[in-house]
């Protein structure tokens, strides 16, 4: 940098310190050909973009009000009447454990009811269209009967035994343990029930939206994607064991069967059923067996994620399947014989697909291998595999085979995977294929891949100018010069296994990172590490210096400031950072007057990565201690620590400022001289 800049630097500095307005702004990226910006922390107020008028009020009443709008009740009336001159359209009430009666005025159209613990009483207008309700534990009953609803939705309500409806165009009902009688009108459209029980339910037989129940099933006959009709299971009674499916239902919905309120364990669907979409059984960890019917078309993403299930045949008859439909399921699949797009080898599911631009090529997307196997072997052609294939997997080796191109692999509990071999025809390679491996130690890829390579088994582009991926298990990073940017999260600190269900596995590993004076460009906050190396006046040294900074302002106690403070340290030598040091070269005084603000100070500049030392400042970076001393005190007196000059008499003098760098164990001085002219 030269001289010049240094001090247009120096002078900046000075001043945005001495109005204390810097403001470090958390960029998407910092590269070393950007300038470093100082912005002010006040804002710019435009009058024009935020031209509104606050006129919510608070009153001595305990009513919140904005215009027609009730949104809040901080008073302790157990009656809570709500007057009738008010003019409102709209009602909130929430967190209030006085109120056990609520009556609400004519003309509000839609009322928002939470938390409110002790409500048994609801008096609703006749004006009302739109009602949600939620965690009032107390509330026994709601008599709805004499609105027009067009929208329901009740949840949480513990106590909750009956609910009479008389016209709702959508209605749902959330975790109601305790209902013991509702009815679904007949113009209802929409209705979503959960953790309910279906007994309780009555549903009119005139029902518009095609809703019914039967044998602890809610069924909606609704339309297809190819414009006709199909009937779809889209709930299930919490309290059953075994769900015999109606005849003629073609659709398994996402059932949302996760939880301990379902204690289902048998699923019997008939031979009508032609799809089973996406999270149809996810999280049902109760469910231990499902047929999948003969005509069975397709199987959705996560249909049997984390089931109990330990086997499922797959009739010939099936078309698709998804290639996280079996993620998360460590249970046995088989295909049956003579299916046309779904094909078996070596244990191993794929899909069979056209490549229309490859001159109608057949190639495999592979969707399921068993969790037990430890070796496999991919099917020649194989071009793509699901994300969570191997995701639970016990193979020791992943060698993939030449013709894949994309590889974005969930590995997250493969415990036994320590190895990976990546061919020249991958073009994509997603960071969690390299992160998320627990146990990951070698990463190869073939010399002819041109998109790829791999360094100290970290990945990097071809070029070496990226560094990608480093596995999870790595405690020392040492990134190569030359490296100018860094990965998103492709550095950071990792969980491995789990610390409560598996304490004695669990590991967390926090690596030692070498960031190389070349690299420019990486995201504010996508990286982190127990500990780094950087060299002073890069990008890097900037941004932790900054952040640390950053921390110092957040934080006024020194435990959690040193909690949450990066440590890092430089690599350069004493020599190195003296020699980095600006002082400036002259300054003036008038007699019997002191330097603004203490302006010497701001007139050393250190390299960025060093930090001054003080009381209120301190690092486990490179530190410079640095002191002033005049050469003529009957000229000029230097205060010793913070550089202010008091000019004495006429005439000029030196103020030698000696810097003390403390790099590590090491500490190395220089002493810098300013001529201080003191006029009359």
């Amino acid at each position: 940098m030269k001289r010049s800049i240094k001090k247009f630097v120096a002078f900046v500095l000075a001043l945005a310190f001495s109005l204390q307005i810097i403001s470090y702004a958390p960029y998407n990226s910092v590269s070393a050909d950007e300038d470093y910006t100082i912005t002010s922390v006040e804002e710019p107020y435009d009058d024009d973009y935020y031209d509104y008028e606050d006129t919510s009020t608070y009153d001595e009443r305990g009513f919140y009000l904005y215009g027609d709008e009730l949104l809040g009740y901080y008073g302790e009336e157990k009656e809570f009447i709500i007057p009738d001159d008010l003019g409102l359209t709209y009602v909130s009430l929430t967190y209030n454990e006085y109120v056990k009666s609520v009556t609400i005025p004519e003309g509000v159209e839609s009322v928002y009811i939470a938390d409110l613990w002790n409500l048994e009483t609801l008096n609703l207008p006749s004006t009302l269209n739109s009602l949600s309700i939620e965690w009032c534990e107390s509330i026994k009953t709601l008599d709805l009967s004499k609105l027009d609803l067009t929208s329901l939705y009740i949840s949480e309500c513990g106590k909750l035994e009956n609910v009479k409806i008389n016209k709702a165009q959508s209605v749902t009902f959330d975790t109601l343990p305790s209902l013991k009688s509702a009815n679904i009108p007949s113009n209802t459209k929409y209705f979503y029930t959960y953790n309910t029980s279906l007994d309780a339910v009555k549903i009119a037989s005139n029902n518009v939206g095609g809703y019914s129940i039967k044998n602890g099933g809610l069924y909606h006959i609704r339309e297809a994607y190819d414009g006709g009709l199909v009937t779809a299971l889209e709930a299930v009674d919490p309290d059953i064991t075994t769900l015999n499916v109606k005849k003629g239902t073609t659709v398994i919905d996402n059932l949302y069967l996760s939880g301990s309120y379902y204690k289902l364990e048998t699923v019997d669907l008939p031979d009508t059923v032609e799809q089973i979409a996406a999270y149809a059984f996810y999280g049902a960890t109760s469910v231990k067996s499902v047929n999948i019917p003969k005509n069975i078309v397709s199987l959705g993403a996560y249909a049997f994620t984390d089931t109990a299930i330990e086997s499922l045949t797959i009739p010939a008859s099936i078309e698709y399947i998804h290639g996280s439909c079996f993620a998360g399921y460590k249970g046995k699949v088989s295909v049956k014989s003579g299916a046309k797009n779904v094909r078996s080898y070596k244990d191993g599911i794929y899909l069979v697909e056209t490549q229309y631009w490859n001159n109608n090529k057949t190639v495999y997307r592979l969707i399921y291998y068993p969790t037990d196997k430890t070796t496999v072997e991919f099917l020649k052609d194989t071009y793509d595999i699901g994300e969570k294939v191997f995701q639970n997997s016990s193979v020791k080796e992943l060698k993939f085979p030449e013709g894949l191109y994309w590889l974005d692999l969930d590995l997250s509990n493969a415990k036994s995977l320590t190895s990976i071999s990546i061919p020249a025809s991958v073009g994509y390679i997603g960071r969690d294929t390299i992160t998320s491996a627990p146990a990951l130690i070698n990463i190869k890829i073939d010399e002819n891949n041109t998109d790829y390579t791999v360094v100290d088994n970290c990945l990097y582009d071809k070029a070496m100018t990226t560094l990608l991926a480093v596995p999870a298990l790595t405690e020392e990073v040492r990134i190569p010069e030359g490296v100018l940017s860094l990965g998103y999260y492709a550095v950071s600190c990792r969980s491995i296994g789990n610390e409560y269900d598996d304490p004695d596995n669990y590991k967390y590993i926090e690596p030692t990172v070498y960031f190389p004076k070349s690299l420019e460009v990486f995201d504010w906050y996508g990286f982190s590490f127990g500990k780094a190396y950087v060299y002073a006046d890069t990008p890097m040294a900037y941004c932790l210096a900054s952040r640390n900074q950053e921390y110092r302002n957040w934080y006024d106690d020194d435990e959690m400031y040193n909690y949450s403070r990066l440590n890092y340290e430089l690599l350069d030598s004493n020599a190195d950072l003296l020699n980095g040091i600006y002082v400036v070269d002259s300054v003036s005084v008038k007699k019997g007057k002191k330097t603004l603000d203490a302006g010497l100070e701001y007139g050393v500049s250190m390299p960025e990565g060093v930090i001054k030392v003080s009381k209120l400042i301190a690092g486990n970076n490179s530190e410079c201690q640095v002191t002033f001393s005049s050469s003529n005190k009957k000229i000029a007196k230097v205060n010793k620590y913070t550089g202010e000059i008091k000019g004495v008499k006429k005439g000029t003098c030196t103020i030698n400022v000696k810097c003390t760098i403390t790099n590590g164990k090491k500490k190395s001085s220089k002493t810098f001289k300013i001529k201080v002219r003191v006029k009359a």
